[in-house]
């Protein structure tokens, strides 16, 4: 891949990761936030919101540890994989965020 196709590569990427958070936010956005839905489930079960996130971000790089020993992901394309895997480290940083705003005292974001 040349500079340029990366580039390019680069921004639709990116891009297409933005679509599929936008799309899936309407169905996870449980209300002010982005987190809620994690402190909800972690209420639920019992353990940590990061602990919630880090359970289904697992599923997204099991899958791609998958493709990379048998060279193929049973339901979702490989790309669609690794965009999720992205989304969910920048939904993991929010999280964070917001985790360490409440530990400071202040407002979740």
């Amino acid at each position: 891949m040349t500079p340029e196709d990366f580039e390019q590569h680069r921004i639709d990427f990116i891009e297409e990761m933005r679509s599929e958070m936008d799309m899936k936010n309407k169905d996870y956005q449980a209300g002010s936030t982005n987190q809620l839905h994690y402190e909800e489930i972690a209420d639920n079960i019992g353990c940590t919101p990061m602990q919630v996130w880090a359970t289904l971000f697992c599923k997204h790089v099991h899958a791609i540890f998958r493709y990379c020993r048998d060279g193929n992901v049973a339901s979702e394309d490989i790309q669609h994989r690794l965009k999720d895997a992205a989304n969910y480290c920048l939904l993991g940083s929010a999280l964070v965020k917001d985790l360490e705003g409440q530990d400071s005292g202040q407002e979740k974001t």
